[in-house]
């Protein structure tokens, strides 16, 4: 039985068909194409675009179908200029106005990437490394931090802080303020759960579960 996520995908196809894939590589500075398809990487997978379908040409992430829906809204979404590398929470996309109570930061998607490190906390660093994530000053309530170029113009940073005994371990993704230049809300948090869905995935190789 298809299911809601894999439907959505099937819906957004269609607008592969107007596709002008040499004007979507020089705007977005993609890779040149090769026999008229895009070619992209994103979270350990490779995916092949023409326009008909986002074609997953497989790797070492973890598959998943929401990560072709995001890919058609990024090539499609006619997102122009450059990121200002200044990251702010997920919440401050919508002024505060989506989320409430214990999920104004979006924490709902970290849940389970949170599980993930509970045993092992320290092995957080080892995943961020199988990602492909830079290492960067932690600043003021994190005790690790990383920033990585998901996609051309799309950086984000990743923060982490230890457990104490209050709280568990957090993992929070930051998207770069321009980040709604490229994707809408929707299809930005999708895009986020994506990238937590893939630490979650790494984080369960490495520990278990």
């Amino acid at each position: 039985m298809t299911d809601n996520y894999e439907k959505n995908y099937e819906s957004l196809r269609s607008w592969l068909a107007d596709l002008d894939v040499e004007a979507v590589y020089q705007r977005l500075g993609l890779t040149e194409p090769v026999d008229g398809c895009l070619h992209l990487d994103l979270l350990r997978r490779h995916y092949r675009i023409d326009q008909h379908a986002v074609h997953d040409e497989g790797g070492e992430g973890k598959p998943n179908v929401n990560c072709q829906s995001a890919l058609i809204w990024y090539l499609t979404y006619g997102g122009v200029g450059e990121p200002h590398y200044k990251f702010q929470p997920l919440r401050a996309f919508t002024e505060g106005l989506v989320f409430a109570g214990n999920n104004q930061d979006g924490n709902w998607q970290a849940s389970a990437t949170e599980r993930a490190f509970a045993k092992n906390e320290e092995s957080i660093v080892q995943a961020m490394g199988i990602l492909g994530a830079e290492p960067i000053e932690a600043g003021s309530g994190f005790d690790y931090a990383w920033r990585l170029l998901v996609l051309p113009k799309m950086p984000i940073e990743i923060r982490f802080c230890r457990s104490d005994e209050e709280f568990p371990c957090s993992i929070k993704i930051y998207p770069d303020e321009t980040a709604m230049n490229y994707l809408p809300f929707e299809a930005l948090a999708v895009f986020i759960g994506c990238i937590y869905g893939e630490i979650t995935h790494i984080g369960r190789t490495l520990n278990g579960g």
